[in-house]
């Protein structure tokens, strides 16, 4: 019985021990299979991209009146003090290593830039070349000329390590530094991209993407073995059958838990197991958010940015609809064209007999970075008129000029109000000067309208400049208006005109001017003033008279018969009477210096009564008191 119960409790402990066992290896099993999580710091979220304000360059200047009360009033585009300095950062997309055929293409784009920017003579450019795969590569150190950039072009392969990956943040971040040091008028921005981002910055601005592994195997002690993890690129998307599971541009960028995601993460190889990959979103989703994160909170809405996508063909509308990867690319293209300040160009890959459209499309960006005004703009005009002033163009091709790059154009007039300048092109809808100006007038008052008809550059400023005339000058004396030559004080008036306005989009309107004159007094008016100091000597003989009565207080009885014995008055018998009648006036006043010599006499005498009496109250009142002490001692 007693070897029962030990063979029992034997093997129970061995079952015990048994299912310990088991439970250790499972959990040690499951432990190891956990996908290790590495933290990937915070995501910032996306933020407001600020509109960006890219005003046309303009100015209007006016001439003060001349004798003839005219003004001469010019328009320029760009405005007469326009600096004329741009900064220019390319930033080329070179991922993919050192393939032979894009980099001479790029190389050729980027050349034309720098050819067409050196070719334009009034304009001062510097320009800077970043390169990225997966990191940033400062061709230039800082912004140098066309010239010099060009030079560092031909050494592209040299410079350039034969690696993958587009960070394209990284890219941007050198340039945007690059743009920030230099101290050109205007900076902007020329992005080269070739294909979907795979990377980004951390928070220290080191560059990072995702990483991925593979479990492979388990070891000797039940351990799985993690592959060496590698740059995830664009996996799984490239994988992918097809483009079903692309998230639309708008759902990625509204994705707020990027900080649960990991940037680890890995294949299970292993058969007969369970496991989850450890990550929410892809490394292409995560490079692509990051890029427009990046670029909506340091570049759109801050500088102009011409990008050009080198592989996206806008005219097929089929490409890569099964290519995740490239659906993702041309979705985040697509978004930064919709940006403020963005000039978006999609250029094809060339066939070998196609024209080379990525050189067409740096071409283009030159003219595009110095642009003012495109073709098919206009001007409208207002000539000024006020309930007190009226100003009237002067209708004559001598009183009118424009000139481009400081040559004055031809002038046609056409009809009675219609004036074109520089030579005309025929065309199916008859003659096209580059520069139209109509004149119409009406009861309300006088407008112009300047129709340009080709692009204006700010390599090549175009000045329109007319005449008016001040119809009802005022007549009396005084100064009406305020100059201001090119309306920058902000005066109210005399306007040369109410209004010009630049038709775009978005209207623009210019400085308004102001010019003012002085009417001097009319030679008529001055004799009216001169003739009181010849006047006064008439009367002047009431004063001459005055001295003579001068003595009379010393001898008061002699005084009357003096007037009557001053010989002067006989050349003047009617003035006589005048002058007997001022000595008789005489004795009054004579008696005024009289008075207040008995009136100083009297006041004295008050004077002393009132010392008197103050004394004797003082006296009073002292003895008042003495008393009454004297009475309280005893």
């Amino acid at each position: 019985m007693k070897s029962k119960v030990t063979v029992r409790r034997l093997l129970a402990m061995v079952l015990c021990f048994a299912l310990v066992l088991s439970l250790g290896l499972t959990a040690f099993a499951d432990e190891a299979l956990e996908p290790v999580k590495e933290p990937c710091g915070d995501v910032p979220q996306m933020t407001e991209i600020p509109e960006l304000v890219q005003s046309v360059s303009r100015s209007q200047t006016a001439t003060e009146l001349d004798e003839n009360y005219t003004s001469k009033v010019t328009l320029s585009l760009p405005a007469a003090d326009y600096p004329s300095s741009i900064d220019l950062v390319l930033v080329i997309d070179v991922s993919g290593g050192k393939e032979k055929n894009a980099l001479m293409e790029v190389k050729a784009a980027a050349t034309a830039l720098c050819d067409e920017m050196a070719a334009k003579k009034n304009i001062e450019t510097k320009i800077g070349i970043v390169a990225f795969n997966q990191e940033a590569h400062a061709l230039t150190e800082d912004l140098v000329s066309a010239e010099e950039a060009k030079a560092v072009l031909e050494e592209l392969e040299e410079k350039l390590e034969g690696a993958d990956g587009a960070n394209m943040v990284a890219g941007l971040a050198a340039a945007k530094e690059m743009l920030d040091a230099g101290n050109g008028a205007e900076k902007q921005l020329v992005l080269l991209s070739r294909g979907a981002p795979t990377g980004w910055l951390d928070a220290e601005g080191e560059p990072v993407c995702k990483q991925y592994g593979a479990y492979k195997e388990v070891d000797e002690a039940g351990k799985p073995v993690v592959s060496e993890m590698q740059p995830a690129g664009l996996e799984p998307e490239i994988s992918a059958k097809d483009a079903s599971g692309v998230v639309p541009m708008e759902e990625l960028l509204e994705i707020a838990d990027w900080n649960d995601d990991a940037n680890n993460w890995y294949f299970n190889e292993i058969e007969n197991t369970n496991y989850e990959n450890g990550y929410k979103y892809s490394n292409l989703q995560k490079s692509v958010y990051m890029t427009a994160q990046y670029l909506s909170e340091n570049i759109l809405g801050r500088y102009p940015l011409h990008l050009v996508a080198f592989g996206i063909d806008e005219e097929d509308e089929k490409q890569g609809e099964n290519d995740a990867v490239f659906q993702y690319w041309k979705n985040l293209c697509g978004w930064i064209g919709e940006q403020s300040g963005v000039s978006y160009t999609a250029a094809a890959k060339p066939e070998k007999e196609s024209e080379k459209e990525l050189v067409a499309a740096f071409r283009a960006i030159a003219d595009a970075a110095t642009l003012v005004v495109d073709a098919d703009t206009r001007v409208d005009i207002v000539i000024g008129k006020a309930d007190d002033y009226d100003f009237q163009f002067i209708n004559d091709p001598a009183a009118l000029s424009l000139t481009v790059n400081g040559e004055a154009l031809a002038i046609t007039k056409e009809g009675s109000s219609t004036y074109g300048f520089g030579e005309a092109v025929d065309n199916a809808g008859g003659k096209t000067f580059p520069f139209v100006l109509h004149y119409y007038a009406d009861d309300k008052g006088e407008t112009l309208v300047w129709d340009i008809n080709v692009p204006i550059t700010k390599d090549v400023p175009v000045q329109l400049t007319y005449s008016v005339k001040l119809t009802d000058p005022k007549t009396e004396a005084g100064t009406y208006g305020t100059y201001d030559a090119d309306g920058s004080k902000g005066c109210d008036g005399l306007f040369v005109c109410n209004s010009a306005v630049l038709k775009l989009k978005k209207e623009e309107a210019f400085l308004k001017p102001t010019v003012s004159y002085t009417v001097k007094p009319a030679p008529s008016e001055k004799p009216t003033e001169t003739p009181e100091p010849t006047a006064k000597p008439t009367a002047t003989p009431t004063p001459t008279a005055e001295p003579t009565a001068t003595p009379t207080p010393t001898a008061e009885p002699t005084a009357t018969p003096a007037p009557t014995a001053t010989p002067a008055p006989t050349a003047e018998p009617t003035a006589t009477p005048a002058s007997t009648a001022a000595p008789t006036a005489t004795p009054a006043a004579t008696a005024v210096p009289t008075g207040p010599k008995t009136g100083d006499d009297g006041v004295s005498v008050v004077w002393f009564a009132l010392a008197g009496i103050s004394a004797l109250g003082l006296g009073l009142v002292g003895g008042t008191l003495f008393f009454r002490k004297r009475s309280a001692h005893k």
